[in-house]
Parts: C-alpha cells; structure tokens; sequence
C-alpha cells in the first residue's frame, strides 16, 4: 500500500516511538475514550472509544493526520500503510516487554546494544528488561491501570536511549528487508 499523503515520518527509534504513543495518549479525552489493553481503536456500547497504546497513535496521530481516516472508529495496524502498520505493532510488543519483537517489527534485524559479533556491550535489552522487571500493568482497562502501565513505558523508554543509536539506521544495525 502506497504512504498516504499527510501520514507522519514513523520516529527512527523505539524509545521515541513509545514516548510518541504516551503523549498521544496523555492527550486523549477520558469522556470520549477508554484505554483497553484488547483494544486497537474500537467502538463500544459505552459510547466510548476503547483503545491502546497503538490506539493512542491511532487517535491523536494518524486520523488527524490523514483525511482518509477521519469518521472511522473501529481501526486496527492493518488499515495503515505498511510501516505503520508495523510501527503500531511494535508498540504493542513493547506494552508486552517483547522489545525484541518490537525491534523486528521496525526492520531491525538486531537490537541495539546487542552483540553482533564477539564485540561485548554495558548494557543489553536483557539487561534493560531484567532491571525493570515485568509490566504488571500490560492488561489495563482503566484510566488507574493505564497511568501505570504509562509510567512503566516511559522507564522503558528512558532505559532504551541509553542504547539507541540517536540517528538510525546504525551500521551496527543489520536491516531487515520490508515487511510485506
């Protein structure tokens, strides 16, 4: 599928991705929505629009964005261009602390700080995952749940810049084709 016209550059980096889906969601009206772990960008009988982090993306980025989605409700990673389809399903292996999924799902055939070759690193996504410890809040269905689970994705992110290269791709980096 073509890029729409008017779709945002997708962030370079995984940690500005994430920080992208928190101020998405920071600046959604709790009157018209609801975060939803099961939710992509969803309709319900509450009169609401249940959402998640990639929802959050969905809502305050990409339908203001593009006139092609504005008046849709019900939207999901296969309604967008390819590479935000897999940009907002690397947000949601990231809300489940699978960065290695999430990095796959942005072309990167190799995680930041991780080995390529016998080349040690300080600090790993391993490293980063052990210290921060599990997502307890990953299956939110509430404004309370979902602040926390925000909180643990800007840690999450805070500890990726220490990784990241600040301007991708990295030759370290081994490019994945795209995805079709």
């Amino acid at each position: 599928m073509t890029p729409e016209p008017g779709l945002p550059e997708i962030p370079d980096r995984l940690s500005d991705l994430i920080r992208l889906a928190i101020d998405g969601a920071r600046s959604l009206d709790s009157s018209v929505y609801t975060p939803s772990y099961n939710s992509w960008h969803t309709p319900f009988s509450d009169a609401k629009c249940h959402f998640c982090d990639a929802g959050a993306v969905i809502a305050a980025t990409l339908v203001p964005a593009c006139d092609r989605y504005k008046g849709y409700l019900n939207l999901r990673p296969n309604d967008f261009p390819h590479p935000w389809k897999h940009a907002l399903l690397a947000l949601d292996a990231a809300r489940e602390g699978d960065v290695y999924l999430a990095y796959a799902h942005l072309g990167h055939a190799h995680c930041p700080g991780e080995p390529i070759d016998d080349t040690p690193y300080d600090t790993t996504v391993q490293d980063i995952l052990d210290t921060l410890g599990p997502n307890g809040k990953s299956e939110y269905g509430d404004w309370d749940a979902f602040h926390v689970h925000l909180a643990w994705m800007e840690e999450l992110a805070s500890r990726l810049d220490r990784i990241e290269p600040s301007d991708l791709p990295d030759p370290a980096i081994a490019q994945m084709p795209p995805r079709a």
